[in-house]
């Protein structure tokens, strides 16, 4: 058992020490990358626990908000997304875009009214980009992409009134000592199990994943201890924009108001710091001998 400190990723701890974060965020789903993906834009995956060989019909934050006139987009690193995997995807992919075009749009200040950064997509257990962290990839690269994103929002006119959820969507089946948190069934739907499994019915998270809320308006320093997982983010879109909820799940979560200090204009961060550098080329050193 290792671990990554601030001479590894001096970027991310950085960032979770003077940014608001949390120490009670889980995965969604006690399973693998594509079903808690499903559920960052839709709160359920309707049974999937694997890589489906179908698409699925769940309605979508990006359905709800299309219906309301709010405006989005998916941003790429590689034209790969799970958005493709429901069926919605279908007439509405033209909102998926590459990466480059998140750079022109903050520096234009024509960022949507929500944004989607997708970092690639797993195929066949292997990252399809290289900066996702996913196992077998280097976390510093993914830590160096994550800052470059970062940076440009931090530096550039769209800053002023956004806020920016770094995380990841699942911990890959890492050791962690506080376990998953009871949540309720998003839909009532019974994952699709293969026989002999364990019974399961998505009343529990996944363990917990990292999480900074990086905005002007993010409390500097907070941590927060209230236990949610990720469909909270699409409860704080929905309370947002006045949208309904998708399911039982994101209903359920709160708003991650408590992130944030609203009781000026400009917010704490207004003048953003400045971060150090992200190096790619170190080694983890945790667990080697010396002398």
């Amino acid at each position: 058992m290792g671990f990554y400190d601030d001479t590894d990723l001096p970027f991310y701890y950085f960032m979770a020490a003077n940014f608001a974060t949390s120490d009670r965020w889980f995965s969604p789903a006690p399973t693998r990358t594509h079903p808690n993906r499903f559920y960052w834009m839709a709160a359920t995956s309707q049974g999937i626990i694997s890589p489906p060989d179908h698409q699925i019909t769940a309605k979508t934050i990006f359905e709800v908000m299309d219906n309301n006139h709010i405006y989005w987009k998916i941003y790429t690193t590689d034209g790969h997304t799970y958005f493709s995997y429901f069926t919605y995807f279908n007439a509405h992919h033209a909102n998926v875009v590459p990466l480059s075009q998140y750079f022109s749009d903050v520096q234009n200040g024509t960022l949507p009214q929500v944004s989607y950064i997708e970092t690639g997509i797993e195929i066949n257990g292997t990252s399809s980009s290289g900066v996702d962290e996913h196992p077998k990839s280097n976390i510093q690269v993914g830590a160096q992409f994550a800052a470059r994103v970062i940076n440009a929002l931090m530096n550039s006119q769209s800053w002023k009134d956004t806020a920016f959820i770094e995380t990841f969507d699942e911990g890959g089946g890492l050791y962690d000592h506080v376990p998953p948190i009871s949540v309720p069934s998003p839909d009532g739907i019974p994952p699709l199990l293969p026989p002999n499994s364990q019974p399961g019915d998505f009343t529990l998270t996944g363990f917990r994943v990292p999480m900074i809320v990086i905005s002007p308006f993010s409390k500097k320093t907070f941590v927060s201890h209230t236990p949610m997982d990720a469909t909270a983010a699409l409860k704080l879109i929905e309370t947002r924009f006045k949208l309904p909820s998708l399911t039982s799940r994101d209903a359920a979560m709160p708003d991650m108001s408590e992130f944030f200090d609203f009781s000026t204009t400009i917010g704490p961060w207004s003048t953003p710091p400045i971060p150090p550098s992200q190096p790619a080329n170190m080694r983890c050193t945790q667990g080697v001998p010396t002398g």
